[in-house]
């Protein structure tokens, strides 16, 4: 196993406690794991061939090193000097004024993005500079009246960008029925936006499905052949003529911020042009994560938000059965212990799903 980098020679690993997988098939690899000191280390392994991988290049990166996020491991006080550097002047002056504090992780996803805290300012970095123009063209489009984070500060070719950091909650699982309403108003609001994007269709759905979908059949070959069974009657049922409109690109009551003034809505940066009700059938969909009762919860805020937004709700239902494939490998990827019952509730609640597409 190579060492990619933070990990030295004479480093004492502890126990190692797998946290997450990202495994394509024939492709990549990717192993999130944790010590028993609380330590966290990132396995690589690119051109993952069959059910092993002793015969292929392994590298390890100790946090907060990652290979596609260089500036991850920077203190604070490197960051606020780096992003200094941007031609943002009122950002510049935002970001200076934090100072050398500590640097607070929010969010990673190994060689994809972060996003850290540091002081009164959220920094994200992406993988990929093109990441980071989506999010900027994103927030220029924002209308005025929809609340969210503003910019303060980017770096595009490096993929950097500077929010200001609001104050307030995320909202949970258990409030996602009771904001229906603030939620559908944001919706409504977003989708005023002007924006030049490419536009999601029902089929491109069903394609970025492909990755989830081999990863459950590669671990169960059966509940895999099911799954192709409900892709074929979606592919047979794909719903014609449907509007599309500027969407968030993953709706979720996570993605709502109670603030003292009301909801606010963040990470634009996934912004999409999709099918009407492609946004309520996400956040329907982030419901579902093989529990008892959740695909009832999921079609009843569903049944809401369409009401509220004007959706087709027959639309809105292919829609959700569509983003629930592309979520179906959830609990192998983050390594549930009880994931092959989790996986194959997921299943059976992706086939009553589709029972009501007609």
């Amino acid at each position: 196993m190579g060492n990619g980098g933070g990990v030295g020679g004479g480093a004492n690993v502890g126990e190692l406690r797998l946290r997450y997988v990202d495994y394509r098939p024939g492709r990549r690899l990717v192993v999130l794991y944790r010590d028993d000191r609380g330590a966290e280390y990132v396995a690589v392994a690119d051109s993952v061939g069959g059910v092993g991988i002793a015969d292929n290049h392994v590298t390890l990166h100790r946090y907060p090193h990652d290979p596609q996020l260089v500036h991850l491991a920077d203190p604070a006080a490197a960051l606020v000097a780096l992003l200094g550097q941007t031609s943002a002047v009122d950002g510049v002056r935002r970001v200076e004024e934090v100072g050398a504090v500590a640097v607070e992780r929010l969010a990673w996803v190994p060689l994809t993005r972060a996003v850290v805290a540091i002081g009164g300012v959220v920094l994200k970095m992406y993988a990929e500079p093109a990441d980071a123009s989506a999010a900027l063209a994103a927030m220029a489009a924002r209308p005025a009246t929809l609340p969210s984070a503003p910019v303060v500060a980017a770096d595009e070719p490096r993929g950097l960008v500077v929010f200001e950091r609001l104050t307030g909650q995320p909202l949970g699982r258990d409030a996602a029925l009771a904001a229906v309403e603030s939620a559908a108003d944001l919706l409504v609001t977003w989708q005023m936006a002007t924006i030049d994007r490419p536009v999601l269709t029902p089929d491109d759905l069903l394609v970025s499905s492909t990755g989830p979908r081999e990863l459950v059949g590669f671990a169960r070959q059966e509940l895999g052949e099911r799954l192709e069974q409900i892709v074929e009657r979606l592919r047979r049922e794909v719903p014609a003529g449907v509007e599309s409109v500027v969407c968030h690109g993953d709706f979720n009551v996570g993605q709502l911020l109670a603030t003292s003034t009301g909801l606010a809505l963040v990470d634009l940066d996934t912004a999409c042009r999709a099918p009407r009700g492609f946004d309520e059938a996400s956040y329907a969909a982030n419901l579902v994560a093989g529990r008892p009762g959740d695909l009832e919860l999921a079609s009843r805020v569903l049944d809401e938000l369409c009401v509220r937004t004007g959706a087709d709700r027959q639309v809105a239902q292919w829609l959700l059965v569509a983003v629930m494939l592309r979520r179906v490998d959830r609990p192998i990827r983050r390594f549930k212990r009880s994931w092959p019952r989790r996986v194959t509730a997921l299943v059976t609640d992706l086939e009553r799903a589709i029972v009501g597409t007609r």
